[in-house]
């Protein structure tokens, strides 16, 4: 791993960890220096002549004497601006791409072809995310974004494998929750005046085992009885659910960069074997070990 601060080769770095998660959006790093660098700064961190990440200073801590505390953020920290925009019955990938070039941020967008007609003022991201709900309130399809060096890329969310080769350090206990479990959804229509109610879906069984609990979801006027039973189905499917989540440290000895959030992985252990989602990631990289610490959800 050889890292870049300002263009200019690095030695004396340490403590050097990668985080990805969805409340960053993006991926932030963190390290130590016994130089001293200014916020605002491009960092690169390549491997093997390939770039794993890029990104600026955003924050540091400037003690009496070294070494000194950063955190860099890649380029997902554009996303966290204001922004103002309309749609008047756009394609959703169309929708994105021009928020995007507006704000001066380059994209890659895969085909979403469900139609955005709405007033957006909030971030740039919370826009995004609205967008992809949107899909997939009408398709059934997931969609995610994420930052590659200096591009936002949004893609079908597909069950992508990765094959890193690892040993199992840490294994903690699986925490299993329903707190977020839903087992009726109701599809409504609101007027200026009234409220009507378009479809709505049951999940008898679990309303048996767990007790009713709804979850309401807005649509707007132009959605029939047909396509808001279709939206009900979908969101009860996702809603109606035990949610499992594990932590897992690993001794990553072979494709540890692939290692990112959004990514299945099979695990094998005494309680675990199959392929999991990563929800987020940590990599730390200290005299030549590189350990990840992955939180699993299913």
């Amino acid at each position: 791993m050889t890292i870049y601060v300002a263009g200019k080769k690095q030695d004396l770095i340490g403590n050097v960890s990668f985080t990805t998660n969805d409340e960053t959006n993006g991926e932030e790093m963190t390290f130590s220096s016994l130089k001293k660098f200014k916020n605002g700064r491009i960092i690169k961190v390549t491997d093997n002549k390939a770039v794993q990440f890029l990104g600026t200073i955003v924050r540091m801590t400037d003690p009496e004497k070294p070494p000194y505390d950063y955190t860099a953020i890649d380029f997902s920290r554009s996303l966290n601006g204001d922004c103002l925009i309309q749609f008047k019955g756009v394609r959703a990938d169309e929708a994105l791409k021009s928020l995007f070039k507006k704000y001066g941020i380059k994209c890659s967008v895969c085909d979403i072809p469900t139609k955005i007609s709405k007033i957006y003022k909030d971030t740039i991201i919370n826009v995004a995310k609205n967008i992809m709900h949107l899909a997939y309130k009408d398709q059934g399809k997931k969609y995610y974004l994420e930052v590659r060096g200096a591009k936002v890329v949004v893609e079908q969310k597909k069950k992508k494998k990765i094959r890193p080769t690892f040993v199992v350090q840490d294994d903690s206990a699986i925490e299993r929750s329903i707190e977020e479990l839903r087992n009726r959804v109701v599809i409504v229509s609101q007027g200026e005046k009234s409220m009507k109610v378009l479809a709505r879906a049951d999940a008898k069984k679990s309303q048996k085992s767990y007790g009713l609990m709804q979850h309401n979801e807005e649509a707007d006027d132009k959605t029939t009885k047909v396509k808001a039973q279709a939206q009900a189905k979908t969101l009860l499917k996702k809603l109606n659910k035990q949610k499992n989540n594990k932590s897992l440290t690993l001794i990553v000895t072979k494709g540890a960069w692939s290692i990112r959030k959004n990514r299945l992985i099979y695990i094998k252990t005494k309680r675990l074997k199959g392929w999991y989602e990563i929800k987020s990631c940590t990599h730390e990289v200290q005299s030549g070990t590189h350990k990840c610490t992955i939180d699993l959800e299913w």
